[in-house]
């Protein structure tokens, strides 16, 4: 039941990331008339350096292990894998949240999953199954759905879009980390993130740099960006960690379908945001394609503990 217990912190805490940055890009276009580009990398630094830190402190025995036996080819790859996934589908994220509804943007992330089972097969040569393909193709049409608001695609904004490519480059990520590093563990992950969260602190001399002045003289935003990386990051991982650890991957999986059901109540409880038809029949259709994809039997032989548990990270 533990194991249980951790994966529901787990949902609950990876469902208010949306939330959470909503009230980050509101204040600060509120207070400074524009979320740039340059807060929207500034951010995601922020929220993976606390949550990379918090991260190597809870294994700090096994982070000094694992950093022992790393060679420079090690740290070139794992500095790349973390400027990549911190800089390409984190910015993308908070940018499309510009646009996007909190509850739309957490319902086209959550086509990760989908994404990984595409990428999987070309990259760490892994069976596509029928019903996985059926997933994926299944996912694509909730998108579609989301992206046509007035039953016209043309009417489609770039908002959609760049979270669909936030969660593709997302995917990927999971996917080369998995090739590269092997199964997802709290140090590589916290290692990976704050590497890839020290690469973009000369940022904080840009012009367009709004973010920064307004965590110390702003304290919703201060407590906003706290929470992104203590909690819903840092804290987030650990659970699912905890989480799979007892229960299993395979198990532990399914539950992540729930994940866009709770961040569509938080947005509409705390945000106010209004659920349409659209939205309704797009998520049933997406959260169709996980069921699908999450749901696809392994290859025979494959046991429980070699099953990957990061596919489904945030």
């Amino acid at each position: 039941m533990r194991g249980w217990g951790f994966l529901s912190a787990t949902i609950l805490l990876f469902s208010t990331i949306e939330v959470a940055t909503k009230i980050v890009l509101r204040e600060t276009v509120h207070a400074a008339g524009a979320f740039t580009w340059c807060d929207a990398l500034l951010l995601a630094s922020f929220r993976f350096l606390i949550g990379g830190v918090f991260l190597i402190g809870t294994a700090f025995g096994s982070w000094r292990r694992m950093v022992r036996k790393m060679g420079f080819g090690d740290w070139v790859r794992l500095s790349l894998l973390g400027l990549g996934g911190v800089a390409v589908f984190t910015s993308l994220f908070h940018l499309g949240l510009r646009t996007v509804p909190a509850a739309q943007g957490a319902v086209i992330f959550s086509m990760t999953p989908i994404f990984v089972a595409g990428l999987a097969p070309a990259l760490l040569k892994e069976s596509l199954t029928l019903k996985k393909m059926s997933g994926i193709l299944v996912g694509f049409a909730g998108v579609i759905i989301l992206c046509r608001p007035s039953g016209n695609l043309s009417s489609a904004t770039a908002g959609p879009l760049l979270m669909m490519g936030a969660s593709f480059f997302f995917a990927l990520y999971t996917v080369l980390g998995r090739r590269i590093f092997g199964p997802s563990q709290r140090p590589r992950i916290g290692t990976t993130s704050v590497v890839g969260s020290l690469a973009f602190t000369p940022l904080l001399l840009s012009d367009e740099a709004h973010l920064p002045s307004l965590i110390v003289s702003n304290g919703s935003v201060f407590l906003s960006v706290l929470y992104l990386g203590l909690a819903a990051t840092g804290m987030g991982y650990l659970c699912y960690f905890k989480g799979l650890h007892r229960v299993g991957a395979s198990k532990g999986a399914a539950v992540f379908c729930l994940k866009p059901v709770f961040a569509t109540l938080l947005a509409v409880l705390l945000l106010g945001e209004r659920v349409s038809a659209t939205m309704i029949a797009g998520t049933a259709v997406i959260l169709s394609g996980l069921f699908l994809v999450t749901g696809a039997s392994e290859p025979p032989g494959k046991s429980e503990g070699q099953r990957d548990d990061g596919a489904h990270l945030h």
